[in-house]
């Protein structure tokens, strides 16, 4: 595994050389178990779920937003094949290529808590950054950046506390 740093972004790049060492570890992991499971609770056919008024679809509830992201990552070596034949709707469908995504999407916002994804810091981060996207990565990264502030439509004292809410929840279900 070699890291790489995108020019210009400064977050690093994981490009790895087999996959199942990152990904097998992430797709197995408590965390994202734990995720699907407050993600899905008690529908009986978390595949097709469509939550957030029609926004979010799946067992690890995506939307579209996350998925092209993912796919944006992906498209840089290529990693999962398989998604470039899957629609949005293909791909939060199956469980498998659903998890694949995720994995993308942290592999893009927060690629050094995939190394061990079911320590502390590496849970409450993935749980944080699925529910919340990037602003959650931006309260993470910078615990000032919502204060008092206000940005468009978005207030970011609320997504804070959306976001502790559902990372309690995700731990509640690690144990269990």
């Amino acid at each position: 595994m070699a890291v790489d740093i995108n020019k210009g972004s400064g977050i690093p790049f994981i490009k790895m050389k087999k996959k199942p060492n990152l990904y097998e570890r992430f797709a197995t992991s408590k965390i994202l178990k734990a995720i699907t499971k407050v993600e899905t609770g008690a529908e009986q056919d978390p595949n097709v779920a469509v939550g957030d008024q029609g926004e979010s679809r799946g067992s690890l509830q995506i939307q579209e937003p996350y998925y092209k992201d993912a796919m944006e990552e992906n498209s840089k070596d290529n990693f999962f094949p398989e998604l470039n034949k899957a629609s949005y709707k293909q791909a939060t469908k199956d469980p498998e290529l659903s998890k694949k995504l995720v994995f993308l999407y942290m592999r893009r916002y927060t690629p050094e808590n995939l190394i061990n994804p079911d320590s502390a810091d590496s849970v409450e981060r993935i749980a944080k950054i699925h529910n919340g996207g990037t602003a959650a990565r931006n309260l993470l990264n910078e615990p000032n950046y919502y204060t008092d502030k206000i940005i468009g439509n978005v207030n970011y004292p609320q997504i804070n506390k959306n976001i502790n809410i559902y990372y309690n929840k995700v731990l509640e279900n690690l144990t269990q």
